[in-house]
């Protein structure tokens, strides 16, 4: 399964979660930014905003070295510790035109998406909201997040791994070695890392799930504990 989203396909999905993210936003109150949110670095809702922020005026101000890192997204983080709610939007949609220029050129790749709607359902779990309504965003991180776990299985020579949604009839992967079954919606959090080894190893698997584990995130390890969402 090959994993290739044109430009314009990778800037459709960036902006409706942009849109979906700050409609949200919009009934955040005082307490709600003070959340700590599971899935990332300890970070309060407030500090994932500001990394959502911070991510893309990075990129607009040619700020890259180190782009992606822990270091690079926690200055994010910290630079904006003091700025409100609405000063954080305001920076947002201040620069949203000309990420969405330089998406739509075909100058930013994937990842882009992949690290909004993931925190878009790092804030929706953080405060007990429903998933994504949004299909296609949902099917964009299966598909390129689980293509890529298809492909670490496969060059550290295991059996062939299939990951199947019990759901949307998604799949990825071939028949012949280890399936595992899941909801669509868990694997998008576990393809990134926000669940624990216990928790994934509790799909329905046909084989045994523990060579398979520490390939399935980009982002490393699952996690030691459980992530309550």
């Amino acid at each position: 399964m090959k994993f290739a989203p044109t430009p314009e396909e990778i800037a459709d999905i960036y902006a409706g979660a942009y849109q979906r993210v700050t409609a949200l936003a919009t009934d955040f109150d005082e307490a709600d930014l003070a959340v700590v949110v599971p899935g990332t670095p300890r970070w309060t809702l407030h500090g994932l905003m500001s990394h959502l922020v911070g991510g893309p005026v990075d990129f607009a101000n040619g700020r890259v070295e180190g782009a992606g890192g822990e270091p690079w997204t926690q200055q994010q983080v910290d630079d904006r510790v003091d700025r409100s709610l609405d000063e954080l939007l305001e920076e947002w949609a201040g620069v949203l035109p000309g990420v969405d220029a330089a998406v739509r050129s075909g100058n930013v790749p994937a990842p882009v998406s992949f690290d909004i709607l993931t925190h878009e359902s790092d804030i929706r779990g953080a405060l007990g909201l429903d998933p994504t309504p949004d299909a296609a965003g949902v099917r964009f991180l299966t598909d390129g997040f689980g293509a890529r776990a298809v492909a670490v299985a496969r060059k550290a020579e295991l059996p062939p791994l299939r990951l199947c949604a019990s759901d949307t009839g998604w799949s990825a992967g071939v028949d012949g070695g280890v399936t595992a079954t899941a909801t669509e919606h868990e694997w998008t959090r576990a393809l990134t890392g926000r669940r624990s080894n216990a928790q994934v190893s509790a799909y329905d698997w046909t084989g045994d799930p523990s060579p398979y584990l520490p390939l399935l995130s980009p982002f490393g390890p699952l996690r030691d504990a459980d992530v309550r969402e």
